[in-house]
């Protein structure tokens, strides 16, 4: 069994790491000086691998410094989910960044919750953000009593918001064709400009933007049909990059694009690809579409096309559960055989045969 050992962590502090039946196990330190979290580890092994005193906590820690040290083991991170932890802080530190985190009761959040909808601090802000802000609040608190800054005694108290349902924005087949279009009347000269080859990679493979965006050449196994949005060395993350087959359809523009190609990266450079699409897609009457939304679309249809829950969660790099919650009220196949079953037709036959006229196959009622 491998000794006892110092490890430090992405927040600066040196952990102590052990294993005791087979499972892994760990205890900070608070130590961010080497030669200190030795002595740690030393009175550690002498009381019997028990701390002799647990560290004190703060009592006086601030919201402010709770923000601080959960931040603080982000500091390098690039990733988009560090970015936007950061980006919500201004917002939490001018609400609570003085107040204790035992003093965040109800009342300062509701007043938080409508001082951000009004635009009292920063802009005014949808309730999805606010759930976020409000959601990293918590975490950052949590945070903390791991670390020991704050007790658990001292934690906010409040009822957290109801994270509001995802926007069900999807295009139709008609909206797909006139973006399409409008890409193609707005092209500069012969070759497929980026927006017209972000539109097919996102519609045809379901992959987020920012994928696409830094998709290289060497992603793109044409010899089997396939393109690992996954590249090796990559950071793995909640937000899974699978291995996507290339459609036929889209087989025919890769080989386009690589013909035309200049340089390694699909789209020519990582630049956001949102503003010129968000232009493109004005310029088609659609103000409320924008990158993710191809995502969305893509995942709609096959769901609305009766392509098996499973399979759309291998084509997302999503969990299954989390596709059923999204889109599973597109899937008619999955629940039809069940709801023939109730009546056994009994009552639609009576109703047809008494019925003056037949409504045609396909009709939609409105």
């Amino acid at each position: 069994m491998p000794a006892p050992s110092l490890r430090q962590h992405e927040n600066g502090t040196w952990y102590i790491h052990w294993t005791e039946g087979r499972r892994s196990k760990r205890i900070t330190t608070r130590k961010k000086d080497l030669a200190a979290a030795r002595d740690v580890l030393r009175a550690w092994l002498l009381n019997g691998r028990s701390m002799a005193a647990p560290p004190a906590v703060d009592a006086k820690a601030n919201f402010a410094t709770v923000w601080s040290t959960y931040v603080a083991r982000l500091e390098g991170r690039k990733l988009p989910s560090a970015i936007r932890v950061r980006s919500v802080g201004p917002y939490l530190l001018k609400a609570f960044g003085a107040l204790p985190p035992g003093s965040i009761r109800q009342a300062e959040v509701d007043k938080y919750e409508r001082d951000r909808a009004a635009g009292r601090i920063g802009r005014p802000a949808k309730p999805g953000t606010i759930w976020l802000e409000l959601n990293k609040l918590v975490t950052a608190c949590n945070y903390a009593v791991r670390q020991q800054l704050i007790s658990a005694a001292d934690k906010p108290r409040f009822e957290m918001v109801e994270q509001p349902e995802a926007r069900d924005r999807w295009m139709r087949r008609e909206e797909a064709q006139r973006l399409f279009a409008t890409a193609e009347r707005e092209r500069d000269g012969a070759r497929l400009s980026r927006v017209e080859r972000f539109l097919h990679i996102a519609l045809e493979t379901a992959a987020r933007r920012r994928v696409i965006e830094t998709l290289t050449w060497t992603q793109v196994d044409m010899e089997i049909g396939v393109i690992h949005f996954h590249r090796t060395g990559d950071r793995r993350t909640k937000k899974r990059r699978p291995s996507v087959p290339i459609s036929r359809a889209l087989r025919a523009v890769l080989n386009r694009a690589f013909a035309e190609r200049q340089g390694n990266l699909v789209l020519d450079h990582d630049r956001p690809i949102s503003l010129p699409f968000e232009r493109i897609a004005r310029l088609a009457g659609l103000t409320d579409v924008t990158p993710h939304v191809l995502r969305h679309t893509a995942a709609t249809w096959m769901a609305r096309h009766g392509v098996p829950l499973w399979q759309i969660a291998g084509v997302l790099g999503n969990s299954v559960s989390l596709v059923e919650k999204v889109y599973a009220k597109h899937c008619r196949e999955g629940l039809a055989e069940a709801v023939e079953t109730i009546s056994a037709g009994a009552r639609s036959k009576t109703i047809a045969k008494n019925s003056p006229t037949r409504a045609k196959a396909g009709t939609t009622f409105h």
